[in-house]
């Protein structure tokens, strides 16, 4: 007599347990992996952005007062995970970016958290503010902002140096 071929019940019930417990503790890894590597490719956007400024500002010895200016699409983009501009936002859009002056009430959204707040040295301040996903999963961060001076602040309720080591330094 021949048993018959397949799975028990108790067998597959042992398996899709076996499965829903690897999932709880493979998903917020993962999504907690993909927040960080969306804030990177930010920070990355954010640095080439500041860049441009410096070049722009070298050969015009001002800063662009619009990102449209030194030749992006607009002056409030997006960005997906890839780091692909976009002038409008998408589904897929992590973050949004934009540029402020100095005097502009957006320019002080993250002087909080940076190491001075003496306005008077900064020309300009790149923010990028995330977006969907990417808003709902990073409670660590928040918008992050670079200044002209080069000092980087967020609008996460943290001290500077805790600030700095869980947003810029990763």
């Amino acid at each position: 007599m021949s048993r018959p071929s397949g799975f028990s019940l108790i067998e597959l019930m042992v398996a899709v347990v076996v499965v829903a417990i690897l999932a709880t503790v493979a998903l917020p890894s993962y999504r907690t992996y993909s927040v960080r590597t969306n804030r990177t490719v930010a920070k990355t956007v954010l640095s080439q952005i500041a860049q441009q400024q410096e070049a722009w500002f070298g050969d015009r010895k001002t800063y662009a007062s619009r990102l449209g200016l030194p030749g992006y699409p607009s002056d409030s983009m997006y960005i997906d995970s890839s780091g692909e501009v976009r002038s409008g936002a998408t589904s897929s859009s992590t973050y949004r970016i934009s540029l402020a002056a100095v005097g502009t009430g957006e320019f002080s959204r993250c002087t909080t958290n940076t190491a001075s707040t003496a306005s008077t040295r900064f020309s300009w301040v790149l923010i990028a503010e995330p977006q969907g996903a990417q808003m709902a999963g990073d409670f660590v961060c928040g918008t992050l902002c670079l200044y002209s001076t080069g000092q980087r602040g967020a609008t996460a309720p943290a001290t500077s140096d805790q600030m700095f080591k869980e947003c810029w330094s990763r």
